[in-house]
């Protein structure tokens, strides 16, 4: 096992948890300082209004990702967050 393998396991050995549903929660390592990502929050954004645009034009294709979208919120996977936060 190398090194960075080992980190990775000790980090989820320390930082999990698990609901009282059996889900187990993990604090995410990251491998690199976030303000190191440069530009990718502009590459990231672009895509996301690209994205916009398309369903945009399909509106049966709108409606799904919609509906995908609040399941993952109603199901815990996902939240809505400051768009501060990640900065």
């Amino acid at each position: 096992m190398t090194t960075e393998q080992k980190v990775c396991e000790q980090h989820f050995i320390t930082h999990k948890t698990q609901q009282q549903v059996g889900r187990f929660v993990v604090i995410l390592l990251k491998k690199l300082d976030p303000k190191q990502l440069g530009t990718s929050r502009f590459s990231g954004e672009q895509r996301l209004h690209a994205i916009e645009r398309r369903l945009e034009r399909y509106p049966e294709l709108k409606f799904q990702y919609q509906s995908f979208v609040k399941e993952y919120e109603e199901l815990g996977y996902v939240q809505q967050v400051n768009s501060q936060e990640g900065r």
